[in-house]
């Protein structure tokens, strides 16, 4: 097994050791030397783990073995080479496609190994394949009780694996195999690997509180009727239905989802009451339904006029967004003749609008159509077709990198953490919940390059407003391709720079109030798209971005030359974002100031961030 800058022999079998003294001593040399021996391929993404099922080589290419020496240097050439063209045939069993005898297979990164083994073990076939037997040496056995286990133990990648499973529409075959105990726990575990804070599933409803939309609450203890969509519902692919799955485990998928989409949306407070909302309305929706259920519970003629149940519409098509809907005591009394044997079957319940959503009761379409003026919120369903037109990591070009001119943009994520960006513009600008990281990341990026480029308009032969960057970018951020960082910010009437930042520019935190109603709005090409209220926002900081990246890499501080324009390889995963750069391209004032320095996990970034020099 291989990835970047590791390599694991699982087992290695020797030949030739004739004596038994000589068979222990011989064994730890071998050892000693395989431990520094480096047989990455050339060529073999820095996330990706390749596992090769058996590397045998010629007999003029056998180990000379010398207890305490170096390994042979041709020795190791000759098998890199082996693993090397094992790579360049290996199979993706993600794809399902790998044929009897394949020596090699490859898997993206983590959070795609992680799903191909727990998609494996549900259907009870883990067994028969040989790249798991290192990983049933590890667990004991690869039964579906050790799904959670698994999941658990990898939290970081579990929600991208859930979400590789979820776009292939075979998720639920994998948590189905979950109990509710486990799908508690794996909920903990993720959310604090991801710094977000973990709904609070009761089991007993509050009282006098019920589930409303997200946009609109509505609250039944004034006898309005409401409906509930659950608060991750424009990250479920629609290919996706919860049906068979437990409240505990649709909890956990929907969380995981809008963690593997949208990190910054799932660590909002926001976002978790609106969960809580809905597993309060599903808690009332499974004792309910149990009560409709259970024979002699309810009857028809038991059913006053005027009284009304909160039943599961089971049949609807949008599964995926559990909606829950009011049924008068006609609809109780249909739903009640159903279960008898031999009544007329009758599908039609409730109202259903276009696409299948279940349409809201006559009492909040006011209220409805106000909230479809006010526009979507953060937590509001997507607009129909936005969901398949984010940029595909997964095609051809992103398996084996690209190349980009502008990889030292990464580096401002150094920066962004150390200034608590953009959690510090959250209170006055929602900037965290509307734009997220990955958004203020280009968002700053474009500003400090937008007065640059016509000095530089081209590098190479790369036009840097067309650099793969930015799709790579909005990929992560789940935008279409050239869709730029936008959202219904507030445009307070001064800016006050954060009290943290003020180490940074050597001033008083007390006098950095800047007023917006004195600026003009950023522009440049590189800008063209961006809301009026982002420039303006982009007007107030980056002078300020400027005056501290100075301070660090020194008076006469180019941001395109001396820090931004860095040429290398990029890779993007569902879990990771590797750059790899030349050694000559290390700057000695960017890694005096630290901006080099590999991020790793970042929990608001939903990725490991890595930088990688050969």
């Amino acid at each position: 097994m291989t990835a970047f800058g590791a390599t694991t022999i699982a087992r290695a079998r020797i030949t030739g050791v004739h004596s038994a003294d000589r068979a222990l001593a011989t064994r730890l040399a071998v050892a000693g030397m395989l431990a520094g021996a480096d047989l990455r391929p050339a060529g073999l993404p820095p996330a990706a783990v390749l596992i090769v099922n058996r590397l045998a080589l010629p007999l003029d290419r056998r180990l000379p073995v010398r207890p305490g020496g170096r390994l042979d240097p041709v020795w190791e050439r000759a098998a890199r080479a082996a693993v090397d063209d094992l790579y360049r045939s290996a199979a993706r069993p993600l794809d399902d496609a790998v044929p009897p005898g394949c020596p090699a297979v490859l898997f993206r990164d983590e959070a795609e190994l992680l799903a191909c083994l727990a998609l494996d073990i549900s259907r009870g076939r883990a067994a028969e394949r040989w790249w798991w037997q290192a990983y049933a040496g590890r667990w004991g056995s690869l039964t579906p009780a050790k799904i959670a286990p698994l999941l658990a133990d990898s939290p970081r990648s579990a929600p991208a694996a859930l979400q590789i499973l979820a776009d292939r529409g075979v998720v639920t075959d994998v948590l189905r195999r979950i109990s509710s105990p486990e799908a508690r726990t794996l909920l903990r575990v993720i959310c604090e690997a991801f710094d977000a804070p973990q709904p609070n599933l009761s089991a007993s409803p509050v009282a006098g509180r019920h589930s409303g939309r997200p946009s609109s609450p509505v609250d039944t203890s004034t006898g309005e009727d409401g409906w509930v969509i659950a608060p991750w519902s424009r990250y479920v692919p629609s290919e996706v239905t919860f049906h068979g799955l437990t409240p505990e485990s649709a909890c956990l998928l929907g969380v995981a989802l809008t963690l593997a989409h949208s990190p910054s949306v799932a660590q909002s407070t926001a976002f978790t009451t609106a969960v809580e909302r809905w597993w309060q309305a599903e808690t009332d929706v499974h004792r309910d339904v149990g009560a409709l259920e259970q024979p002699g519970t309810l009857r028809p003629e038991s059913v006053d006029s005027g009284e009304t149940m909160v039943i599961r519409e089971r049949q609807s098509s949008l599964a995926a967004q559990d909606s829950v809907a009011v049924l008068t005591d006609d609809a109780v009394r249909q739903s009640a003749d159903r279960e008898r044997p031999g009544s007329p079957k009758s599908e039609t319940l409730l109202p259903v609008g276009e696409g299948g959503s279940l349409l809201p009761p006559d009492s909040q379409r006011a209220e409805q159509e106000q909230a479809d003026r006010d526009g979507p919120t953060a937590l509001d369903p997507p607009v129909e077709g936005t969901q398949a037109s984010v940029l595909n990591l997964e095609t051809a070009e992103w398996l084996d990198g690209v190349a980009t001119e502008l990889g030292g943009v990464l580096f401002l994520i150094n920066l962004m953490q150390r200034l608590d960006l953009p959690n510090c513009f959250e209170r006055d600008w929602q900037l965290a919940s509307q734009i997220g990281p990955w958004g203020t990341l280009e968002l700053l990026a474009r500003g400090l390059l937008a007065s640059e480029l016509p000095t530089f308009p081209r590098v190479g032969n790369s036009d840097l407003r067309t650099d793969p960057l930015w799709s790579a970018l909005a990929g992560i951020d789940g935008r279409r391709a050239g869709e730029l960082p936008g959202g219904a910010i507030r445009l307070p009437a001064v800016l006050r720079v954060p009290a943290t930042w003020a180490q940074w520019l050597n001033t008083d935190p007390a006098e950095q109030v800047v007023d917006l109603a004195q600026l003009t709005p950023l522009a440049g090409g590189l800008l063209d798209g961006v809301g009026h209220h982002l420039r303006v926002w982009l007007a107030a900081v980056l002078p300020l971005l400027r005056a501290m990246l100075s301070n660090a890499l020194g008076e006469g501080f180019d941001p395109l030359s001396d820090l931004l324009l860095r040429r290398g390889q990029l890779y993007v995963t569902s879990s990771h974002v590797d750059l790899v750069m030349p050694l000559g391209s290390v700057a000695m004032p960017v890694r005096v100031a630290g901006l080099d320095f590999d991020p790793g996990w970042l929990p608001a970034f939903g990725r490991v961030v890595q930088f990688h020099y050969e």
